[in-house]
């Protein structure tokens, strides 16, 4: 994994990159995937059928990770499904388990991708928990990029190595 300072959504609008998206597996009624965080919004602005796209993938494989066939853009699900409700599943906190199933899947890809940190934020996960889990499963096809607030913080636990 390659650690840089930005932000991750103009780094990739700026890129030829996939970008991973974190998401919630599950669909509102309608059948849209649930892409509710300010990233996934931002996301949305370039994508505008990604949610569309999204909530079907969900529909038929639950929370595996989806690599969109209209937009440079990797939907990873940090948040699982809940069966009997799936359009609540975006209130759970991310799930470390999809977390790392999530690197996984993308360090398998032959491509860069860009990445914010997965599971914090909209996911809640403590920062250390989601930077040990980045750095032991992402590859260096890997580009997390963390905004300022975070950088010293990550830059720290990279220099202790997790």
């Amino acid at each position: 994994m390659i650690l840089n300072k930005g932000d991750a959504f103009a780094v990739w609008e700026n890129s030829k990159f996939l970008l991973a998206v974190p998401t919630a597996a599950g669909w509102t009624p309608s059948g849209r995937g649930l892409l509710k965080s300010p990233f996934a919004h931002r996301v949305l602005t370039k994508c505008p059928t990604l949610d569309i796209e999204y909530g079907r993938w969900c529909q038929e494989h639950g929370h595996t990770p989806m690599r969109s066939k209209r937009y440079r853009v990797v939907c990873v699900p940090t948040k699982p499904l809940n069966p009997a409700d799936p359009h609540h599943t975006y209130l759970q906190y991310a799930d470390p388990r999809l977390v790392e199933h999530a690197y996984k899947y993308l360090s398998k890809l032959d491509q860069t991708i860009i990445s914010p940190l997965l599971g914090t934020i909209d996911g809640k996960m403590p920062l250390k928990d989601a930077f040990d889990i980045a750095s032991r499963q992402a590859k260096n096809n890997i580009i997390l990029v963390v905004g300022g607030s975070l950088w010293p913080i990550l830059t720290s636990l990279q220099s202790k190595g997790g």
